[in-house]
Parts: C-alpha cells; sequence; structure tokens
C-alpha cells in the first residue's frame, strides 16, 4: 500500500474518476455509489463514498472509503436465483395435484365403465388445461427467468369462473362444492386466465389438504360471486378447523407456512398475481372455517 502513498486515486483506480466529477457536478458534500472493478479477471464490487473537506468554504480535499461487498452482492443474486426456483417449482407442483386424481379416476376406469361421457370429457379437458399451464410456466422461466407478467385480457368472468368449476369436483370427489353464483351474468374484467386459474388451484388446494390432514369429515367448499361498485368479488369459503391465533398479513409473507411440509410460497404467489392485476386477496378465518376472498376491478 505505501508505494501507493502521494499518488494521484484516479490514475491508481480509474473508475473512480466519475465520483470525483458527480461531487463537483452536483457542487455536494457526499456521494456514494457502486462501482465495479475488473483485475486479473476477476470481479469486483465496491460501495466507494467520498466526502468534500473545506476550509472557510474552500476545497481542501477528500475524503475516500470504499468497501468490498462482492460476496454479499453474490450471495444476494444467489439467494434471488433460489427464490425464483423455489417459486417455478412451487407453481409446477400445482397443477399435479388435479392431474395426479384425474388420472387415477382415469386409471380406475369409474368414468370409462360408465355412460357419463360428459364427466370423462371433463377430466380431459382439465389435465389438458393444467398441462398447458405448466408449459406456459416453463417457457416464461426459460425466456425470463422470472415469474411471468399477465397477459390480460377483456374476459366474461362469470363463464370463466363457471368453466373452471364445473369440473372441479370430479378431482376432489369427497368435497361437496357449492357454487353461488350465476353463470349467465355478463361481468368483465381484465385478467390473465391462466394466472387467476393459479390463484384458484392453489386456494383449492390448500383447503383440500387442510380437510386432509385433520380427516375432517362432511369438507364442503363454497364459492360465491359478487358484483359491487368497482369490483368484482370472489369468496371461496370452506368448512374446516380454521386458524386461530396466526396473523393473516404474515401468512402472505414468503416462506411463512402451518403446514408440516409446506413451502410457504402459495398465498405469497396469489398475492403477487392478484396485486399485478389491480386487485387484491384478503383472509378471514375462524373455528367455523376459512374464507378467501379475491377481489377483481371490473369494466
Amino acid at each position: 500500500i505505501e508505494k501507493f502513498f502521494e499518488k494521484n486515486l484516479v490514475k491508481i483506480i480509474p473508475e473512480f474518476k466519475t465520483l470525483f466529477k458527480q461531487i463537483k457536478i452536483k457542487n455536494r458534500n457526499f456521494i456514494e455509489d457502486k462501482i465495479e472493478l475488473l483485475r486479473n479477471e476477476k470481479n469486483y464490487i465496491l460501495i466507494a463514498r467520498i466526502v468534500k473537506q473545506t476550509d472557510n468554504n474552500m476545497v481542501i480535499g477528500y475524503v475516500v472509503t470504499f468497501e468490498d461487498v462482492t460476496n454479499l452482492i453474490n450471495a444476494q443474486k444467489m439467494a434471488a436465483w433460489s427464490d425464483i426456483a423455489r417459486k417455478i417449482a412451487h407453481e409446477i407442483k400445482n397443477p399435479l395435484t388435479p392431474l395426479k386424481l384425474g388420472a387415477e379416476r382415469l386409471k380406475g376406469k369409474n368414468l370409462l365403465l360408465s355412460n357419463n361421457r360428459k364427466k370423462f370429457n371433463q377430466t380431459l379437458e382439465m389435465i389438458l388445461r393444467q398441462v398447458d399451464d405448466i408449459h406456459h410456466l416453463v417457457d416464461e422461466f426459460s425466456s425470463f427467468a422470472r415469474m411471468p407478467s399477465p397477459k390480460l385480457k377483456k374476459i366474461n368472468l362469470s363463464v370463466f369462473m363457471h368453466t373452471y368449476l364445473e369440473p372441479i369436483s370430479n378431482f376432489y370427489p369427497n368435497i361437496e362444492f357449492k357454487n353461488e353464483f350465476s353463470k349467465n351474468a355478463n361481468v368483465f374484467s381484465l385478467i390473465d386466465e391462466k394466472q387467476i386459474r393459479q390463484v384458484l388451484t392453489n386456494v383449492i388446494k390448500n383447503s383440500y389438504e387442510c380437510f386432509e390432514s385433520s380427516n375432517f369429515l362432511n369438507p364442503i367448499i363454497t364459492i360465491s360471486f359478487v358484483i359491487d361498485k368497482s369490483f368484482c368479488i370472489i369468496r371461496i369459503k370452506d368448512n374446516g378447523n380454521g386458524f386461530q391465533n396466526v396473523n393473516k398479513e404474515k401468512v402472505m409473507e414468503p416462506y411463512y407456512t402451518t403446514k408440516a411440509n409446506g413451502t410457504g410460497l402459495g398465498l405469497s404467489i396469489c398475492k403477487k398475481i392478484m396485486e399485478d392485476h389491480n386487485g387484491s386477496i384478503d383472509i378471514e378465518s375462524s373455528k367455523n372455517g376459512t374464507s378467501v376472498i379475491l377481489m377483481l376491478p371490473k369494466i
């Protein structure tokens, strides 16, 4: 270090030149910025700070400090990629539940041996739709290495909901579904159908898993659809045991889970999707069950 004493810092580290220019042009007493260096084919990331020293309003020099944050930045990048990978893995697993249940029903030949071709076709359509959703997520991840932005289209929500929910009982045969809305209502919203299906699948799967883990008798999921002045409100209510003494804001945070084998990502992804749709998601829970309220702006 001694060989650099009384030497011009900019000549030693040319990357600092921009920082000195900033403090002079902006006429400030303090400047902080991130600087990237390449030395011996290795990248370094520094947080550099310059403080102006004055005497009687005359600049007499500068104090320069810098901190090597290379390892910290790299660790943050790795954590971010790990987070993305876990979210993608979680969302790929989501459609697999109805796929597995549908395949098991077909394997048992219950539908094939019956004359109810409608249920058989609904099962096949659900499987194909969920496979398409998986392909969509993988393609988006490969292209952008991030959760996909919504591709919004004007959709009749009542028709969309009816199409999604009509075959759902085929995949959760032990649950009674009650649909309290009219499929003939003309209510439109700008949504990404795949992403809203993700939200619905996640919420219903959560109720299903809670029923299964507690061996709940006579499980019921009620789906209602209400329209107010500005929003379409979808309420998904189960009659399970609910969860008490849990902060509902906490439930929406990444990695927070009340399940033994949960990842804690499902509801945080749902929240992000709803926010991207200029909507919201809320949870109400008591000993009589849990309600998830989805709000989408109507047009």
